[in-house]
């Protein structure tokens, strides 16, 4: 008995054998973005001409695109964040534990 698996055809990450995967390495200008973000977030190194499966299903390019949005968000977040503790900092009495000060 024999069991064929075409694994060039299984999502990289997930190993399902959907109908829309999508390989990465034909998405144009983009290819790079997703092959690092990937790696970021999967810790999976997809290179070009390499015999592995090169494609992921909807699913997992989802939680990337996920992903990327909570960055983001994040990111933006922080901004906030960092504005208000200035906010607070320039209203601390830090002027009163300085020793020098007569």
């Amino acid at each position: 008995m024999s069991f064929r698996v075409d694994f060039r055809n299984l999502c990289r990450i997930c190993l399902t054998e959907e109908i829309d995967l999508v390989d990465i390495l034909t998405l144009g200008n983009s290819t790079e973005k997703w092959i690092q973000d990937i790696k970021a977030y999967y810790d999976v190194q997809i290179r070009f001409n390499e015999v592995k499966s090169t494609k992921l299903c909807l699913l997992c390019l989802g939680r990337i695109k996920t992903w990327r949005k909570d960055k983001v968000k994040a990111t933006n977040n922080q901004v906030v964040i960092d504005f208000l503790d200035t906010k607070v900092q320039e209203q601390l009495p830090y002027h009163r534990f300085n020793v020098n000060e007569d």
